[in-house]
């Protein structure tokens, strides 16, 4: 239930269409996701941004309020790097555990070519 991944593809705006498009059907597909494999669980989102070492970066949250008063949280960091798409996902149930990884990520330096 603790969970980090990133990721780096290929994106193409005139293929691919809006970034900001892209990254809200991401969203919204992973909360049709776990809608379908969790029915009737309460489940709360947003859609903000965030600066990690100078860069914004599009974020999702998903708070899952699972039974016994768990909350499965999950982010999803998004930015384009030139003509590829970066994205890092941080999922919890455990708070520290989650802070820790999610400190982990904001404390990251990239390369500003």
């Amino acid at each position: 239930m603790h969970y980090f991944e990133s990721n780096y593809q290929p994106f193409n705006i005139k293929t691919d269409g809006s970034y900001a498009a892209s990254c809200k059907n991401v969203g919204d597909v992973l909360y049709a996701t776990f809608a379908k494999q969790i029915p009737g669980v309460k489940m709360d989102t947003t859609y903000s941004t965030e600066v990690v070492d100078k860069l914004s970066f599009r974020v999702f949250k998903l708070d899952i309020f699972l039974p016994n008063d768990n909350v499965l949280t999950c982010y999803m960091f998004s930015r384009l790097f030139g003509n590829r798409d970066f994205s890092v996902v941080v999922m919890f149930v455990d708070r520290l555990k989650g802070e820790g990884m999610l400190n982990s990520f904001r404390s990251s330096t990239f390369a500003k070519n």
